[in-house]
């Protein structure tokens, strides 16, 4: 993962942003003109936007974050208890629990 910011001498970038801006919260049309520009993954959690990008340019091209923890676990880089931990304490836990996502052993393959 990188952190980077959208250069305003990337033309391509800038029309993503501007097409994208029109379609989700300027957060998630930053994230997703860099990753597009760049043939990244762009992290989301926002459902709308996730459905947009699928829709828009085909799927798999996010990640959230508990694609990012199960990862993780099975790579061997996280326990399982730690990562159910970071999963709980996430701003959008309850986003999940909502859907019926209340673990991700639940979500493991």
């Amino acid at each position: 993962m990188s952190v980077v910011d959208l250069d305003s001498d990337d033309a391509a970038g800038i029309a993503f942003l501007a097409e994208w801006s029109d379609r989700v919260d300027p957060g998630e049309a930053e994230s997703i003109a860099i990753a597009l520009t760049r043939g990244w993954l762009v992290g989301l959690e926002d459902l709308e936007a996730r459905r947009l990008l699928d829709r828009t340019v085909g799927p798999g091209r996010w990640i959230n974050c508990a694609n990012v923890l199960i990862d993780a676990v099975t790579a061997g880089l996280l326990s399982l208890p730690d990562a159910e931990a970071a999963f709980q304490s996430l701003d959008v836990y309850s986003s999940y629990m909502k859907a019926g996502v209340t673990s991700l052993k639940a979500m493991l393959r």
